[in-house]
């Protein structure tokens, strides 16, 4: 049977879809002992997201999000954002095994924000968000919502494109961007210590040219 493909703007009402997303594949099961709490920090940070985009595009596979991208971190943010962000911060923080959890994910956006302030990369040409379920990342699908994100970019008269990846393994999906700069620090989340990438990608100039 054929998949139902739908490609629209990111909508609040997406809100839960993509939290559910977003702790799946930003792993924040790695960092916290139970799964609800691992869904309070997607939730927190879904609320985040939506509320300071001034565009975003999902791709749903059969009435389900399979991914979504939100760009130009730039729009103010209202009253009650800002109080059901922190309120799903304080119910985190009340426990005290997920304050070191808390710390951990600080010091991975401590090291974001370093590498695209010394890269000068302004948060309009960046992808804040970009998230695709592995099993939709080599298809139609995520070709389809690349060229909307970057139909995007270009109506918001950003030359190029940038994209922030947790990991080093370049996805498939990043085919027309190349790697500008990585970065790694040393956490431990749980009971074993990791090392953390956030790798940089710049779109490709010669590939967006092509697209022009």
């Amino acid at each position: 049977m054929k998949q139902r493909i739908e490609i629209r703007s990111l909508k609040r009402r997406d809100k839960k879809e993509l939290s559910r997303l977003l702790r799946r594949q930003e792993g924040y099961d790695e960092f916290f002992s139970e799964e609800k709490d691992a869904d309070t920090l997607a939730k927190a940070v879904a609320e985040r997201s939506l509320s300071t985009c001034t565009f975003g595009e999902a791709a749903f596979v059969d009435g389900r999000m399979a991914g979504a991208i939100v760009g130009s971190r730039t729009k103010k943010r209202g009253v009650l954002s800002k109080i059901r962000e922190k309120f799903y911060y304080l119910r985190l923080k009340m426990k005290k095994r997920n304050r070191d959890a808390l710390k951990c994910l600080t010091e991975l956006e401590k090291m974001e924000k370093e590498m695209l302030e010394e890269n000068r990369i302004p948060s309009s040409n960046l992808m804040s968000l970009f998230l695709m379920q592995r099993r939709y990342q080599n298809t139609q699908i995520s070709e389809t919502l690349l060229n909307h994100w970057e139909d995007c970019a270009k109506a918001h008269k950003n030359s190029y494109s940038y994209v922030v990846i947790n990991g080093r393994r370049e996805p498939g999906y990043l085919d027309g961007y190349e790697k500008q700069d990585e970065k790694y620090v040393m956490i431990q989340p749980k009971f074993r210590r990791f090392r953390f990438y956030k790798t940089l990608y710049r779109k490709n100039q010669f590939h967006l040219k092509e697209k022009m």
